[in-house]
C-alpha cells in the first residue's frame, strides 16, 4: 500500500487506511502523522516501523514511514529542503531480510520536493536515492510521492530510476 496520508486530514482516512492495509506485506506512507489513530494503529498489530520524521507539528511527528511485519535489518534517511519554501522533505531507504535467501529487499519511500524552479532540486534528491540503489544486491521497490506533476519531472525520473537502473514503473488504473 502506498499513500501520501497527507497528516491524516482528510475525514475517514483512518478507517480506509484501515481496511486497505488488510493483509498487506508493506504500507509505504509520505506525510504520516503520528498522532493517536495511526500510533494505535501500528501499536495494534506486529509491524515494525521506521518514521524519517520532516517536522514536528503540535509536538506530533510527520514524516515518511514504512511499515512491515518484518523487522528492516538496516534504515537510512536522506533529507532535501524544499528550495522555495525551506520545508525539509525525506527519502527512507529500508533494507528487509529475504526468508531463504543471503539477498535482502531495498524499499526506497520517497516524498519528492515539490516547489521548485526547474528540476535541478527534484534531480538532486533523486540522485541522491540512486547512489543508494547502486550500492544495492538484490530486489528493490522504489515507491512513495514523486511529485511528479510535469513532463519536465517525468522525463527526470525516468532518466534517474526508469532508464539507468532498469527500474519498471507500475502503471496505476
Amino acid at each position: 500500500l502506498i499513500w501520501n496520508t497527507h497528516k491524516g486530514q482528510e475525514a475517514g482516512w483512518l478507517e480506509e487506511f484501515e481496511r486497505l492495509s488488510v493483509d498487506q506485506d508493506l504500507l509505504v506512507l509520505q506525510e504520516a502523522y503520528l498522532k493517536d489513530g495511526l500510533r494505535d494503529f501500528l501499536s495494534s498489530r506486529t509491524f515494525a516501523w521506521d518514521l524519517a520524521t520532516t517536522f514536528m507539528r503540535y509536538r506530533v511527528e510527520t514524516g515518511v514511514m514504512t511499515v512491515s511485519p518484518v523487522t528492516p535489518t538496516s534504515a537510512c534517511v536522506q533529507r532535501t529542503m524544499e528550495p522555495l519554501l525551506s520545508l525539509p522533505k525525506s527519502t527512507l531507504i529500508s533494507r528487509y531480510p529475504i526468508q531463504g535467501s543471503d539477498e535482502t529487499l531495498l524499499v526506497g519511500n520517497i516524498h519528492a520536493v515539490n516547489f521548485t524552479l526547474g528540476t535541478a532540486a527534484f534531480r538532486s534528491q533523486l540522485d541522491r536515492l540512486a547512489s543508494e540503489l547502486d550500492d544495492h544486491e538484490g530486489p528493490m521497490i522504489v515507491a512513495g510521492d514523486f511529485n511528479s506533476w510535469s513532463q519536465s519531472r517525468l522525463s527526470v525520473l525516468d532518466e534517474v530510476l526508469v532508464d539507468a537502473r532498469s527500474l519498471h514503473q507500475v502503471a496505476f488504473g
